[in-house]
């Protein structure tokens, strides 16, 4: 099979004739070659198509990290999820790794999930083992809120996570940023359409970007039923919907479980 052999036994400026075994490498110019990623792990990402090595290479930047694995999850809407080791006594929080990768590129590439792990699971060849990476999205991120503040408090906020949980398909902090944790423009629209149909209550989908965590969010919810908004009008609505919204969600809950 001639066109196989031609593809894969290529010449190289400085190596001669190789074998492309699809690994993106650099040789050193003391000789050695550094393994850098697969050139064959594209993913598509909301119609984008992304290569992890290009986020992997970001993240390997940053000063306090001292490798790097970016792979996709999630069993519908996939979104990106990257581990990393720190440094010895390099302390490192998700959230400026992804103030790092978002300074660097597109919000497309920015993984929704950053977790620090004390070791990347290897393969026998010394290669990074993709395969027993954690999967589990809800043990990827820990709310910056704390476990005790993580879960709803009231009514409100019971309504808006149960909203969030539907779409991003994990559970959220009330003070995680949906746009932070694998939200985006098109899961918004549902979940403002979802919010909308289960309360009664005029909202906009705008307000899901000018409140983008579950206790702004659910505050906002609860003073339009209240009687008044953050512009002190008066939509005719009470909370009456919401309260009804919220005996629903928790059936549905008990189902579930």
């Amino acid at each position: 099979r001639r066109e196989l052999t031609s593809e894969r036994f290529v010449d190289r400026p400085g190596l001669g004739r190789v074998y492309a075994t699809g690994d993106v490498v650099r040789v050193h110019p003391l000789g050695y070659v550094e393994f850098g990623g697969r050139a064959d792990s594209q993913v598509k990402i909301r119609g984008h198509r992304i290569e992890m090595g290009e986020i992997e290479a970001v993240i390997d930047l940053h000063p306090a990290v001292s490798q790097s694995v970016v792979v996709a999850r999630g069993d519908g809407e996939q979104l990106l999820a990257a581990f990393v080791t720190a440094k010895s006594g390099e302390p490192v929080s998700s959230t400026e790794l992804r103030r790092h990768v978002a300074n660097a590129l597109p919000g497309a590439m920015v993984p929704s999930f950053f977790t620090v792990l004390d070791a990347l699971p290897l393969t026998p060849n010394g290669k990074i083992d993709r395969q027993r990476l954690p999967t589990d999205l809800d043990s990827l991120v820990v709310s910056t809120a704390g476990s005790a503040e993580a879960a709803p408090t009231d009514a409100y906020e019971l309504l808006v996570s149960d909203a969030w949980t539907r779409e991003l398909g994990r559970t959220a902090g009330r003070d995680e940023n949906f746009f932070d944790i694998g939200g985006h423009s098109l899961l918004a629209v549902k979940v403002f359409r979802n919010l909308a149909d289960s309360t009664g209550l005029p909202l906009a989908l705008t307000d899901v970007f000018r409140y983008p965590t579950i206790r702004s969010f659910a505050a906002y919810v609860g003073s339009l039923g209240a009687g008044t908004d953050g512009d002190g009008n008066q939509p005719s609505v009470t909370s009456a919907a919401v309260a009804g919204a919220d005996r629903a969600a928790r059936r549905r809950r008990a189902r579930e479980n």
